[in-house]
């Protein structure tokens, strides 16, 4: 039995990018989460590209600063990268923690979408190197929700990709809990409420529309984590996996017709905090 091994390169690769996640004594929830990243061939020259989502100062969740920078690094070859983010135009705002490409208005280049501490953010891609920050044109603006991931996938099978945004907790800056006794530290996820996730169906003419209630998706509120796409039950719809902290996971199946119904439970991929299934 032969092992693969990895070989850490990062040295001399030109990935020189460090995360901050604006630490404060404090102690402020998003501190404990930072540096999303997104794979992609953003200008179409047959080699992966890296985004990195980075953090902002706390409490007030904007970027200060290029140390608060996300980063793109394009593939050059031969294991090097340089970073052209700041005439891309992805440096965002806010504290930002999640990336997903895909190619929303198919035009055959892969636009992105970062989950943003209360608020998204969309960058359509020029095709000539730079993006266009569209999120109040596409209606993804501020949502007042603390998203930490994204996915595209074609959840009506009508040649466009729709947007399932993953929400962790209802948390306020301006209402931080304070926990510890006698030194300050990070409250624990259960003392916050859960947060229902977002469900945006693709209009086909560069905007979304929010049919989270609709779809049933808004009914299953849950601290997510990560998400991923596959049929399930091979009717030939996309069903969405959710991973959640301290609750059981989501499976939510595609009925057709805009709607979902959440299945973890019969379906075996609910677990508690013991690893129980549900």
């Amino acid at each position: 039995l032969m092992l693969a091994s990895l070989v850490d390169v990062s040295a001399g690769s030109g990935l020189t990018a460090k995360l901050e996640n604006g630490l404060t004594p404090e102690k402020h929830l998003p501190e404990t989460m930072v540096g999303g990243v997104a794979l992609f061939d953003f200008d179409r020259d047959g080699k992966l590209d890296v985004f990195l989502a980075n953090g902002a100062p706390q409490p007030g969740l904007k970027k200060t600063g290029p140390r608060y920078w996300n980063r793109l690094y394009r593939n050059t070859g031969n294991g090097k990268f340089v970073d052209v983010t700041e005439r891309a135009g992805v440096q965002g705002v806010g504290f930002d923690i999640g990336a997903a490409a895909g190619d929303f208005d198919n035009d055959g280049f892969p636009d992105l979408f970062v989950a943003v501490v209360r608020s998204n953010a969309l960058y359509r891609n020029r095709g000539d190197g730079t993006f266009e920050d569209v999120t109040a044109k596409a209606g993804l603006g501020t949502t007042g929700k603390w998203a930490v991931a994204g996915g595209w996938f074609d959840m009506d099978n009508d040649g466009d990709l729709d947007l399932f945004v993953v929400n962790y907790v209802q948390w306020d800056p301006a209402k931080e809990l304070l926990c510890g006794e006698t030194v300050r530290t990070y409250c624990h996820p259960k003392h916050y409420a859960p947060e229902p996730n977002t469900l945006y169906r693709n209009n086909g003419d560069g905007t979304f529309t929010d049919v989270s209630v609709e779809s049933g998706i808004a009914a299953h509120p849950s601290k997510g984590m990560g998400l991923a796409f596959g049929d399930a039950d091979g009717d030939g719809l996309l069903d969405v996996f959710v991973t959640n902290d301290t609750q059981p996971n989501s499976l939510f199946r595609n009925e057709g017709g805009g709607r979902f119904r959440e299945m973890g439970g019969p379906a075996g991929v609910a677990f508690n905090d013991d690893g129980r299934a549900l």
